[in-house]
């Protein structure tokens, strides 16, 4: 074999090894910084005590109080009140720091089709009040709880409430039996165990689970 012919096998021989390597190295370093960040949000889990997920102190009743506005003319106030009129007439008014902005957004977008229901608005009204959503996601900390939402998301943007990892893991002491009776019906139904859900309230004291 001619040396420049060897010379070149090597060095493609060698190459595509580093290339394996450095691959290799990337998919250990993303598997360990997913795994990193699981484990801060299950370990500050264990913090909160009961199945609500509260930390035995009343979390702050003025959640939506606090919010900003959508920077769009629409106040935080008018925000909340037409949030509360038009999503919280078929279901709990889901405090927006617990999804992140581009779940908000998604779920806006598809209001033709929300979970089986034509819950379409006008565009003039769908506007504001997505900007509104997107602007008291869990990305502005609106929540107590939203840094923790987002650190089980890893980047995720789950149409349901239900199925934020952190969520589903501070129920995960439950009998899936509990969210199947009638008084509740699923995890999404908050306001079945926690009284003051849609306030942001989520203690440990507040939670009557139905018999």
């Amino acid at each position: 074999m001619k040396p420049l012919r060897k010379a070149a096998i090597m060095a493609t021989v060698l190459g595509a090894l580093l290339a394996s390597l450095l691959t290799a190295a990337a998919v250990r370093a993303d598997r360990d910084e997913e795994s990193e960040s699981r484990s801060e949000y299950e370990h500050e889990s264990e913090h909160d005590s009961g199945p609500g997920g509260g930390s035995g102190a009343a979390l702050p009743a003025q959640t939506f109080r606090s919010a900003v506005p959508a920077g769009d003319g629409l106040t935080a106030g008018e925000g909340e009140g037409r949030y509360r009129a038009e999503c919280g007439s078929c279901h709990i008014a889901y405090p927006p720091g617990l999804l992140p902005a581009a779940s908000w957004r998604a779920l806006m977008a598809g209001l033709d089709r929300h979970f089986q229901q034509n819950a379409e608005l006008d565009p003039a009204a769908a506007a504001p009040l997505t900007a509104w959503l997107a602007a008291n996601a869990a990305e502005a900390g609106t929540h107590p709880k939203s840094q923790k939402v987002l650190r089980s998301l890893g980047g995720q943007a789950p149409l349901r409430i239900s199925e934020v990892p952190y969520i589903r893991h501070e129920h995960h002491e439950l009998r899936p039996s509990v969210f199947s009776q009638p008084a509740i019906g699923s995890l999404a139904n908050c306001s079945a165990c926690h009284s003051e859900a849609e306030q942001g309230v989520f203690d440990e004291d507040g939670v009557r689970i139905p018999k």
